[in-house]
């Protein structure tokens, strides 16, 4: 008996009315209140498509999401809790992952063919999962009665239904509509579906939950089912987006003592919360961009494309690689990573047409560096020390292609493994690696913006910013108060009860 749940292998579905209403927030949210309460929790979504992701400790492959859950309740990764995930890639449907390895890419019709083949491997997972851990929270994908992949869904009521597991349905206020999103959806399930539906909750109230009035009322009425809570807009959070990266917007005018960092923002981009660190950072205004811009930012970053070659053409098409060129002779530091660092050399090769049917394409050529794509996928943790500034940093490499580049130019000493990582210039102002997440450690964040500031003859900063975990810690903490708060614990026991 745990100190709060009596049994194991409780369930708890979270689907939604929609996509982006907070399902992966909520789930955040459940499983770091249960754990706080020292009940072993765990998250899992059977299908996730973005191609967010990041690598487990064993070297598999998952969504961003997940990794995130697990981490708001206190357990490391596993591929089990995202055994599906699809990474959409430009002109080719996606690619696959199952059980943390790539499978290949696929069209959307050939994946209707694929997909029951996986099932059974997938439900295992979630089912593996369940005999681990006291409760399992479950997320599902998009809108949850969606009557066109009713039978090949393999995320929300098929899923429910096969791990016994009550639903919570969310939406979302923000943008209005949320009572008929919430009872449109009850109404358009079969009646299979509406009975696990136990609870609604409204999520993103701006102000006081008492002006809803007897709206709330009157979905129970309609639906038959209660609203749970009302969950508030949590301003400021910093929650890791899991879909779409900032919209592209510059910045009026550079701001005294402040550091401008530029972030290209393209279709495909992967990876993007590796630049939420520099929030954290008081001299630094972050900005996304999709065009050049007037004037020198101190640095200019390409972050991972999941479409290194298609990222290449519209660059050339919008001028950004001209730019780009025309800010690294300006001075100010250049920074690709993973995707944007195979973009930064000289030649991208695909002979096998992994990514396109171009076969060879040119980089923008400010690093002496050429990569091909073949061969099985990267994907592996990594400890290494940064070569200039001695720093110890953590990341993940996760990519198709082979880089090959000069040893002499190497930025970082690989601890994991035996050699070196990434290539920059003689300066060192222009520089590439697969390293996910090298901006997450603050000390090698702190050298790199303090390093910029004398150039310009600055005074260093020094203080070191929030560590990411840390905010990400706190992040976790309040929603999971603003949940007790608005939902109450007994209610949400009740809920995973009902899976019994």
């Amino acid at each position: 008996m745990t100190p709060a749940v009596a049994g194991r292998g409780l369930t708890v579905a979270v689907f939604g009315t929609a996509s982006h209403v907070g399902k992966s927030l909520v789930v955040a949210g459940l499983c770091r209140m249960l754990a706080r309460r020292g009940i072993r929790v765990a998250p899992f979504k059977a299908m996730n498509m973005s191609n967010n992701a990041t690598v487990t400790l064993d070297g598999a492959e998952i969504g961003l999401a997940q990794a995130v859950q697990a981490e708001a309740a206190g357990i490391e990764p596993t591929a089990e809790m995202n055994p599906l995930l699809l990474k959409p890639t430009a002109g080719r449907g996606f690619q696959v992952i199952h059980l943390g390895r790539a499978l290949g890419h696929v069209t959307p019709r050939r994946w209707g063919r694929i997909a029951p083949r996986l099932w059974p491997r997938t439900i295992a997972a979630g089912r593996r999962l369940i005999g681990r851990h006291d409760v399992v929270i479950i997320e599902g994908a998009g809108g949850a009665a969606e009557p066109n992949l009713r039978r090949t869904d393999p995320a929300n009521f098929r899923v429910a239904h096969a791990l016994r597991a009550p639903v919570l349905l969310v939406g979302s206020i923000e943008f209005g509509g949320v009572f008929a999103a919430l009872a449109g959806t009850v109404a358009a399930l079969p009646a299979t579906d509406r009975r696990l539906i136990r609870g609604l909750l409204i999520n993103n109230h701006h102000g006081d939950p008492a002006l809803l009035g007897m709206a709330p009322s009157w979905l129970r009425e309609r639906t038959g089912v209660p609203v749970l809570g009302v969950l508030p807009h949590l301003d400021g959070l910093g929650f890791p987006e899991e879909d779409d990266p900032p919209q592209a917007a510059g910045s009026p005018r550079d701001r005294a003592g402040r550091l401008r960092v530029e972030v290209v923002r393209l279709p495909g981009v992967s990876n993007f919360t590796d630049l939420d660190a520099f929030r954290a950072e008081p001299d630094v205004d972050l900005v996304w961009i999709d065009a050049p811009q007037s004037r020198t930012p101190a640095v200019l970053i390409l972050p991972g494309s999941k479409n290194t070659i298609e990222s290449l053409g519209i660059l050339t098409a919008r001028g950004l690689d001209r730019y780009l060129v025309r800010a690294a002779r300006a001075g100010a530091h250049v920074v690709g990573l993973c995707g944007g660092y195979q973009m930064l050399g000289s030649r991208v090769d695909d002979p096998h047409g992994a990514e396109s049917r171009l076969r060879r394409v040119r980089g923008l050529g400010v690093l002496s560096v050429t990569t091909r794509f073949a061969g099985n996928k990267t994907t592996v943790r990594v400890r290494a020390r940064h070569r200039r500034s001695g720093l110890l940093v953590d990341g993940f490499e996760m990519h198709m292609g082979r880089t090959t580049a000069p040893g002499s130019g190497a930025v970082f000493d690989l601890l994991t493994r035996t050699g070196r990582e990434g290539c920059e210039n003689a300066s060192g102002r222009v520089w590439g690696t697969y390293l996910h997440g090298v901006f997450d450690e603050p000390g090698f964040r702190r050298w790199f913006l303090d390093r910029i500031r004398l150039e310009r003859g600055w005074p260093p900063v020094g203080r070191l910013g929030r560590p990411e975990r840390e905010r990400r810690l706190a992040a976790y903490n309040r929603i999971a108060d603003a949940l007790e708060a608005s939902i109450g614990w007994h209610r949400v026991r009740s809920l995973i009860d009902n899976s019994r």
